[in-house]
């Protein structure tokens, strides 16, 4: 919502630009993969996943996560509800 609102009031889009780097995080790999990786970390449901597919290596799994971590971007602060 904050980057809707910045938008539309002319504020500095801050949490946007935090919000592309994010995704330039996760586009490093599959996606899918990339998403129930990090959400398994709060919930092990995540780790559930169709084949093809599959979670991300113990090497990527560990870059996905140091690279968000300088990001500030933590599961734990997520508002998932």
């Amino acid at each position: 919502r904050k980057v809707y609102d910045d938008f539309h009031q002319g504020n500095n889009q801050t949490v946007n630009e935090k919000l592309c780097k994010v995704r330039e995080v996760f586009e490093q790999y599959n996606l899918i993969s990339a998403l129930h990786t990090f959400m398994s970390k709060k919930d092990k449901i995540y780790e559930n996943i169709i084949p093809i597919l599959s979670l991300l290596s113990e090497n990527d799994k560990k870059k996905l996560f140091e690279d968000l971590d300088k990001l500030d971007f933590n599961i734990n602060n997520l508002k998932l509800d």
